[in-house]
């Protein structure tokens, strides 16, 4: 399929309480969010038909910073409940299908090398992880006090698609970086680079995005969450 990569969001477990809610999740977005993605591209024939597929190695790098627990209550309805700290975790993935990665793939936090896991099998929730194809990545934190915290994170995973590969941004700070040797491309999204250099050789493309105010929180029974990615998307 189209990859359309989102970018990463560090999610919280929040439980209300009540027996009859189910678990919320808190997101926060990235502070910063820097990734270079190189696109192969292979052109597959059977018969007649013809079609253009790429092989992409997408490095993701940059910083979450966690607010404070009172802050974060602010994101919550029912304000009495509970956050699971111990079973906090980052989480991307793709609109489409995350098509191409591979076991070695693995997201490094705060220095600790952690392994991706499909949402399903971490969260053994199928509501959850509806809408997008999606992994995670254990990132257990001590609740801050009073002072944000800064965590960061990088990662390199590989990605199989067809026809476009795009950026969803939900960080306040996105950096974007295609390379390719394919020498037509078309560039879309909502932003277009900010430079971009095409030859016979291919091309190479770059994006900055940045969004004013505080990195986005957002808190419902879902992963992924269209509001959260609503910044300019690259593609």
């Amino acid at each position: 399929p189209a990859q359309n990569l989102y970018t990463p969001v560090l999610v919280i477990p929040y439980e209300s309480g009540a027996a009859d809610r189910p678990r919320l999740f808190v997101k926060v977005a990235a502070a910063r969010t820097d990734i270079t993605a190189n696109l192969a591209t292979q052109e597959r024939r059977r018969g007649l038909f013809g079609a253009t597929v790429y092989d992409a190695k997408v490095d993701m790098q940059g910083a979450f910073v966690v607010p404070s627990e009172a802050r974060l209550r602010e994101h919550v309805a029912e304000k009495s409940g509970r956050f699971f700290w111990e079973e906090s975790f980052v989480a991307f993935g793709s609109t489409t299908r995350l098509t191409g990665l591979r076991l070695e793939d693995k997201m490094t936090i705060n220095g600790a090398e952690t392994p991706l896991t499909p949402c399903r099998e971490a969260m053994r929730n199928e509501h959850a992880c509806q809408h997008a194809s999606t992994v995670v990545a254990k990132a257990p934190l001590v609740p801050p006090t009073t002072a944000e915290r800064k965590i960061d994170f990088k990662a390199s995973v590989s990605l199989r698609g067809t026809s476009t590969f795009t950026v969803l941004n939900g960080a306040k700070e996105l950096n974007v970086t295609m390379i390719s040797p394919w020498q037509s491309p078309s560039f879309g999204g909502d932003a277009l680079p900010l430079n971009s250099t095409v030859s016979a050789n291919g091309f190479e493309a770059r994006w900055e995005a940045i969004e004013f105010g505080a990195p986005r929180i957002l808190s419902n029974f879902t992963i992924y969450d269209a509001a959260m990615w609503k910044n300019a998307s690259v593609g």
